[in-house]
């Protein structure tokens, strides 16, 4: 009777330990799910690691209202650039300035959640070594102004709904797509990857920097973008006007389908490189705008006639190129062959080796240009002419 007694004291004590383990299991589910049904609801990215994932990458965002960022899978936020300290599972980007963590993706995969479309500026997203790679859509985020990602990166999404955009950087293996024709508020524009962007480029009179590459087919007059200093353009491209009035421009370099046309002569800011190709139609004197210029190459449909007394090539980098082939019934004379070739022997930096070629339609040098020559070639350079 008295083990039959404790018995039945202790059997309402199991069931009580039973029924408490159930609901702490219970709570602990439903939290679990609560964190993973809240980071769903938003906006999603994906981060992949790379190599170890010992390495760190940081993140700057502004937002208009206080947002949330959760973090799932292998992946930790961390308040110090190192990746050691306050290693926690969500962020808040509150208002007032940008905000700045850290993240490590440890060999896996994670979800980032943004809990509503409230960022205005992804001021940042760059890569150590053994980083997380990004990829998503940012094409979901339309309230931003500002999009800054340099680091390991697979992003994709067509940015023609961006309109508020002022200023993107966006290079890496990403993919973006799209109509930049709305992106009339954008003053600085840096997109290099495969991407395949189309649409006018006339309406971004307020460009300064416009640097695009990958499959794009982008088209428009080019007269207006008048602020523009940097311009980088590949592709399959039908860009067309007049280069004539875009005086500040520092560096232009066209590739694609382009028939740009207009004289270089005013291009006096020119300090980096001319590359110009295509169906381009282009004019002037390089002596010129020859002052300052790194490396020069101009084919395609171009119209150089002239060259004239007074170049300075000395800014030429070494084991840099001119390169200039000037279409059928265009070209220079001997005379301006032999002075083109002499000016650069003579302007260029002692023992700097460079590589000239003057071919197309112009015509063959002279003996007036053989000490040049030799020179250039004695330093390791070359010089290419028509026979």
């Amino acid at each position: 009777m008295k083990r039959l007694a404790i018995l039945l004291w202790f059997v309402p004590l199991l069931a009580s330990a039973q029924v408490v383990e159930e609901v702490a299991q219970s709570v602990v589910t439903e939290a679990v799910e609560s964190i993973t049904e809240g980071a769903g609801a938003g906006i999603s990215f994906k981060l992949t690691s790379t190599g170890d994932g010992t390495g760190v990458s940081t993140l700057v965002m502004t937002s208009s209202e206080d947002t949330e960022i959760t973090l799932d899978g292998t992946g930790r936020f961390y308040s110090d650039a190192g990746g050691t300290l306050d290693e926690s599972l969500t962020w808040t980007v509150t208002t007032g300035a940008s905000r700045t963590r850290y993240i490590k993706c440890s060999p896996g995969t994670a979800n980032f959640y943004i809990e509503k479309n409230t960022i205005t500026s992804w001021g940042a997203w760059t890569s150590a070594a053994n980083a997380a790679s990004l990829s998503g859509d940012i094409g979901q985020l339309t309230a931003l102004t500002l999009i800054h990602i340099d680091g390991s990166n697979t992003v994709y999404g067509d940015i023609s709904g961006l309109t508020s955009l002022t200023y993107l950087r966006v290079q890496g293996s990403n993919t973006l797509s799209g109509s930049i024709t709305a992106l009339t508020s954008l003053t600085y524009f840096y997109v290099i990857g495969s991407n395949t962007l189309s649409g006018s480029v006339a309406g971004l009179t307020s460009l300064t920097t416009f640097a695009c590459a990958g499959s794009n087919t982008l088209s428009g007059n080019i007269e207006g973008l008048t602020f523009v200093t940097y311009f980088y353009v590949t592709g399959a491209n039908t860009l067309s006007g007049s280069v004539a009035g875009l005086t500040s421009l520092t560096y232009l370099y066209v590739l694609g389908n382009n028939t740009v046309t207009g004289n270089l002569e005013g291009l006096t800011s020119l300090g980096l490189y001319l590359f110009i190709t295509g169906s381009n139609t282009v004019t002037g004197d390089l002596s010129k705008i020859s002052a300052g210029l790194q490396a020069v190459q101009i084919t395609g449909n171009n119209q150089i006639v002239t060259y004239t007394a007074g170049g300075d090539w000395s800014s030429i980098a070494d084991q840099s190129s001119i390169t200039v082939i000037p279409a059928v019934g265009y070209g220079l004379s001997s005379a301006e062959v032999d002075l083109f070739i002499n000016e650069v022997e003579s302007t260029r930096f002692a023992n700097r080796h460079l590589h000239l070629t003057l071919t197309g339609s112009c015509l063959a040098r002279t003996a007036a240009s053989d000490v040049a020559v030799a020179a250039i070639i004695a330093d390791g350079g070359t010089v290419t002419t028509n026979p």
